[in-house]
């Protein structure tokens, strides 16, 4: 439980501000290379003698296509997956209960002696 908490309060004081901007940067730049493609493209029709060359595309990887929201979701996803499973420590036990102590048991009650018989005179 306290582990699940530390995780809660991580992500919530997490400024959404750096997340924010980290997307944006990342949504300019792919503004920016689209438009570069564009004039590559142009420039590609009008040499026939270069296309022949296969040039190697560049594939990105996952995380490219990924937003930072995204990113910091699955970072905290996991933080608290290994969290929660590295939790092995045993609950501890209860110290044991005495056993109840018997009733006692009360001491016999001794027999009443007879009334003594008067002397005969």
């Amino acid at each position: 439980m306290k582990d699940i908490l530390r995780l809660l309060i991580t992500v919530l004081l997490m400024p959404a501000s750096f997340l924010l901007v980290a997307d944006e940067a990342v949504n300019s730049n792919e503004n920016d290379v689209r438009v570069e493609e564009e004039e590559a493209d142009v420039q590609v029709d009008d040499d026939d003698a270069e296309s022949d060359v296969d040039e190697p595309e560049e594939s990105g990887s996952f995380l490219d296509n990924l937003s930072a929201a995204e990113i910091a979701g699955i970072l905290a996803g996991a933080a608290g997956v290994v969290s929660l499973s590295d939790d092995d420590d045993p609950a501890p036990t209860p110290a044991p209960t005495p056993a109840p102590t018997p009733a006692p048991t009360p001491a016999p009650t001794p027999a009443p002696t007879p009334a003594p018989t008067p002397a005969p005179t």
